[in-house]
């Protein structure tokens, strides 16, 4: 069964989710980094997007305003 990956468009047997940020996109869209699938987005250290820092900051900010 053919599918369209949601990032590429393009013809795939195969979609993968990243490991860190849960996007979804073709072999083509990601790459295996430090033993993890990940999307373009998220290869680059600088760019991960970790939701549970994001919660915790979130926390903080509320209690201390």
């Amino acid at each position: 069964m053919e599918l369209r990956c949601p990032r590429c468009r393009s013809k795939t047997t195969e979609l993968i989710e990243c490991e860190i940020c849960h996007e979804i996109g073709c072999p083509r869209c990601m790459k295996k980094s430090h033993g993890k699938w990940v999307c373009y987005k998220c290869k680059e250290p600088e760019r991960y997007y970790h939701p549970e820092e994001e919660k915790i900051q979130s926390a903080f900010t509320s209690m201390f305003g």
